[in-house]
């Protein structure tokens, strides 16, 4: 049986917890975009994501996704499987093109985009991202792998002390406090840069 074109789910958010209810969401996702995500949580094992194709549910970080279960013979998976990326340890990072920093450290992670990075408080010319980025990426990045679930290649790096000083005095720069905060009180070991293919 092929896989459907679009395939109708509904998202939840695993989050929310026992008590209060979160609102269920429909989305249209192609067959890719589904497969996608599938392969993000178990990676390009045929056999896997057929079960979780056919079981209808599927649990990414915070939200749940669910939809009527798609029958389909790993076969045909691993053929349809084999139109996603590999990892590529070849692949350079390039400051320009990374969209979000992920600080990894024993309390936990602190994620920033690029978006947010960029954002400038008020009579302020300079921004945190483009401080902090070039500072980043002097260490010495690793290639870790490719993100099917955010589409991206991952590279990493051990979070020096002369780096992190540097990013709690660009701290200030930041246009929401509590972002700021986060950054100023970064106990972060490592650090990992989104780069899309």
């Amino acid at each position: 049986m092929a896989l459907p074109g679009v395939i109708p789910c509904k998202v939840s958010d695993e989050a929310a917890g026992y008590l209060s209810t979160a609102p269920v969401n429909r989305v249209d996702l192609t067959s890719a975009e589904l497969v996608g995500k599938i392969v993000g949580v178990c990676g390009k094992n045929p056999e896997r994501v057929a079960r979780i194709l056919a079981r209808g549910s599927l649990v990414n970080g915070d939200l749940r996704f669910r939809w009527v279960g798609v029958g389909a013979a790993a076969g045909e998976i691993a053929e349809f499987l084999k139109e996603f990326p590999e990892d590529d340890p070849s692949r350079t990072f390039d400051p320009q093109q990374c969209l979000r920093i992920v600080f990894h450290g024993p309390r936990g992670r602190t994620e920033l985009t690029r978006e947010a990075g960029r954002q400038t408080r008020a009579l302020r010319r300079r921004n945190f991202w483009d401080e902090a980025l070039p500072l980043l990426a002097r260490l010495p990045l690793r290639y870790e792998r490719y993100s099917y679930s955010d589409g991206c290649d991952v590279f990493a790096a051990d979070l020096s002390r002369e780096a992190a000083a540097g990013l709690r005095d660009s701290a200030r720069l930041l246009r929401y406090t509590i972002l700021e905060a986060q950054i100023k009180n970064l106990d972060a070991a490592s650090v990992s840069f989104y780069q899309p293919r």
